[in-house]
């Protein structure tokens, strides 16, 4: 055992140290024992451990209340405690001091490892052990009136395309909800699409879908206007039965709205295309979705696709707009497996047929086993009905998701089922039978069936599935293998499939990741033509969002396509505009999809929002001149800003979820109070984001050729003779002087590389 000292005076101990330090290392990563040699030595000046941000403690809030002060756990009594001072001072409630220390103290903190949602008594507990804050909220205050003001959160999507020989289309749409006082808010919904081949064949289809005025009371609300289906988000409805309304009036529970706030999502809209170019998803002459396809198989998530039962007519475009064919695919994007109890009945008029409508609706949690049901009858003597009831099961490690519906009507009964099995021995299986065409004519859903299995053998995935709507069916068989390394992976997939009204088809598809560069090739043979694709992108992640540019090549039958494209997704939304060239035309397209709040705030551009509720984060400037970031419910923000940031509806929010998303040596203490009992449509919220900043500075000074340079930094730091230096700064900092005797430098600190920073003479 020996001790190596190294002080200011004894640099050349500190270099000595240092070989010592990396001959220890090398002996131990070549497998030499060398545990009864340790170096203990005194740190330079400015290599100090340095104690950042607040004391160690947790956040709370109760009922949606920012509670003053830290919540601390000690490890002795393994206890939660509240600093009882700080609720002096702040004149808090002592009935409400109490009830938070009671139950603080029934919480079992080290059972909870990263976090967890516990209860207590009628209280549900949400602890955050990353972010470091506790929720609590009593049961017994579960419907709360909040105050509401005027505001306007609206969402808006432009999608434009054309060339050069007078194609152009142009899909837009837009939503938006409008805050009034006294817990009322108004929605709308409209949209624009158009579409033009050589400046003189076009169609277009226009409208205010949707628009209605709801107020909001203690227990349940009032809704009237009108209301289209196919304006509902994913995961909103959990029937088949889903009516538009030209003219409606709605009494339901509040327990609704913890319904429409969530999201199906789990499946996917599969889908061949024989060329580049786009699709549009329509139903009933309405264009739902216009996306992007390549060559081969192509996937939408289904939360981008209206919520419940109904039929798609899915058309296929190339890079020029010409029509290269169509098909029907079956949606069934209904949220079966709901929680809580909820009611509401509707009386107006049928969109289609202005037929007079009651409708009623209730949904009740039966010790686990979750029931819908749902009653229309118009006047007209037509009636329908659903019932469905969904359990979730766990039997050896085997989960069962099983759903059962029971449809009748003035024609007839009909019926479907539908489960999902999965482990991870035997694989998952999804399979569901929907027979309910000749039902009623109240509200028409039509026949169709799925099934589809999937299971890894050794490093192969295999999957199957079919499906099957009208007189059209589908099958692909398809085998998948992920390929890791220490700085890549590669995903290939090869698939045949059968299709009705497009023959048979066999495809490959192959993507190699490489740090922040993807590749892919897809190629794809259908009766006998073949079509392929190759494309490239590379992607820069930055404090503010990321960037994309991208490079496409594509062949179809006798045409040749190259496009780039470069596209910016942040705070402010995603855009991406592209250019593409054939041997006949040049193309070009552009995408915009984000938010809007107005208030008395001001106007603020965002990312897109569901839920109509939205917080302006107001981040302070940083004094160094530089720029600092960091994650406010996953939306990036930056410094000496104000952000518009969605967050949910009907929610009590105390304090933001943050994350740093900076360089490991910046260490930032992060709160963004927020204090919002319950977070209402069409409200926009403010805060103040308080932000303590401790950033480490560490590494080599260096001049443009790579060489050392030493001297005293402005801020009395010293920087050796071989460039080390070492300092914190409570502010991220652009540069910094350094002076040598008579020789000055400026040193550029927003820029690491090969741990230095480069110093230019002045």
């Amino acid at each position: 055992m020996f001790n190596v000292i190294i002080t200011e005076s004894e640099i050349w101990r500190y270099k000595f140290k240092m070989c010592l330090l990396a001959i220890y290392v090398g002996l131990y990563s070549h497998g030499v024992k060398a545990d009864s040699t340790s170096l203990v030595f005194k740190t330079p000046p400015g290599f100090e451990n340095i104690g950042v941000g607040k004391e160690s403690g947790f956040l709370v809030t109760y009922n949606g209340n920012a509670l003053p002060g830290y919540v601390t756990y000690n490890s002795s009594t393994k206890l939660l405690s509240i600093d009882s001072r700080r609720y002096k001072e702040n004149i808090f409630n002592s009935k409400d001091v109490k009830n938070v220390n009671e139950i603080l103290k029934r919480i079992n903190f080290e059972k909870c490892e990263r976090g967890c949602e516990v209860q207590v008594d009628n209280n549900d507990v949400s602890i955050d052990k990353l972010n470091q804050t506790i929720s609590i909220f009593d049961k017994n205050s579960k419907y709360i009136t909040p105050q509401t003001n005027f505001g306007l959160v609206h969402n808006q999507t432009i999608d434009i395309k054309g060339n050069n020989d007078g194609y152009r289309s142009a899909n837009i749409s837009g939503n938006g909800y409008i805050g009034l006082p006294s817990q009322m808010y108004g929605y709308f919904n409209w949209y624009y699409n158009k579409r033009t081949y050589q400046n003189t064949q076009s169609s277009s289809n226009s409208a205010i879908s949707t628009y209605y005025l709801q107020k909001n009371f203690d227990k349940y609300y009032v809704r009237a206007g009108k209301q289209n289906s196919l304006d509902y988000y994913a995961g909103a409805i959990n029937s088949v039965i889903s009516p538009s309304y030209n003219g409606f009036l709605t009494v339901g529970s509040q327990d609704n709205f913890s319904r429409e706030n969530k999201q199906n999502g789990a499946d996917v809209l599969t889908f061949f295309a024989m060329s580049e170019g786009s699709v549009d998803i329509e139903r009933d002459g309405r264009v739902l979705l216009n996306r992007s396809s390549s060559v081969g198989k192509n996937e939408i998530d289904y939360r981008m696709l209206p919520s419940g039962y109904y039929p798609v007519e899915i058309i296929y475009f190339d890079k020029n707009g010409r029509e290269m064919g169509r098909e029907s695919q079956m949606i069934n994007n209904v949220n079966y497996g709901n929680q809580g109890d909820n009611w509401h009945i509707t009386a107006g008029k049928q969109l289609y047929d202005d037929s007079n409508i009651l409708e009623v609706g209730v949904g009740h949690d039966m010790q686990g086993y979750y029931g819908n049901i749902l009653a229309l009858a118009a006047d007209n003597g037509k009636w329908t009905t659903d019932i469905n009831i969904n359990k979730p099961l766990l039997f050896d490690e085997q989960v069962f998701q099983p759903t059962i519906g029971f449809r009748a009507g003035e024609k007839g009964i009909g019926g479907y089922a539908s489960l999902a099995v999965g482990n991870s021995e035997l694989g998952s299986i999804t399979a569901s039978y929907y027979q309910q065409d000749d039902v009623s004519d109240a509200y028409y859903t039509a026949n169709s069936s799925s099934i589809s299995y999937s299971r890894n053998f050794g490093a192969n995935l295999v999957s199957y599935s079919y499906g099957r709507f009208y007189s059209s069916d589908y099958q692909q068989l398809q085998i998948s293998r992920l390929f890791t390394g220490e700085t890549f992976y590669a995903n290939t997939s090869l698939g045949v499939k059968r299709q009705t009204n497009f023959g048979d088809g066999v495809y490959l598809n192959l993507t190699l990741s490489y740090k922040d560069s993807q590749a892919r090739l897809n190629i794809y043979n259908s009766s006998g033509d073949v079509a392929y694709s190759a494309s490239y992108q590379k992607e820069w992640i930055d404090q503010f969002g990321s960037t994309t540019a991208n490079i496409d090549y594509g062949h179809s039958k006798d045409n040749d396509n190259i496009t780039l494209s470069a596209g910016r997704s942040g705070s402010l939304g995603e855009l991406n505009t592209s250019v593409g060239f054939d041997r006949n035309n040049t193309q070009g397209s552009l995408y915009y999809r984000g938010g809007l709040s107005v208030s008395k705030y001001g106007v603020y551009p965002g990312r897109y929002n569901n839920s109509g509720s939205v917080l302006l984060v107001d981040t302070p400037a940083n004094e160094g001149g530089s720029y600092y970031g960091f994650n406010v419910f996953g939306n990036p923000v930056t410094s000496g800003r104000i952000y518009s940031v969605p967050i949910n509806s009907y929610k009590p929010i105390g304090y933001a979820s943050v994350s740093n998303n900076n360089a490991e040596d910046i260490d930032m203490q992060i709160e963004v109070p927020v204090n919002v009992l319950k977070s209402h449509p069409g409200q926009v919220y403010y805060s103040k984001a308080l932000v303590n900043i401790n950033q480490i500075y560490s590494g080599f000074m260096r001049n443009k050729l790579g060489e050392p340079v030493s001297g005293t930094l402005s801020n009395g730091e010293l920087v050796y003779r071989n460039g080390l230096f070492s300092f914190n700064s409570e502010k991220v900092l652009k540069d910094i002087s350094l002076s040598h005797g008579n020789v000055n430098y400026k040193c550029d600190l927003t820029l690491k590389k090969d741990n230095g920073y480069v110093c230019i003479p002045l």
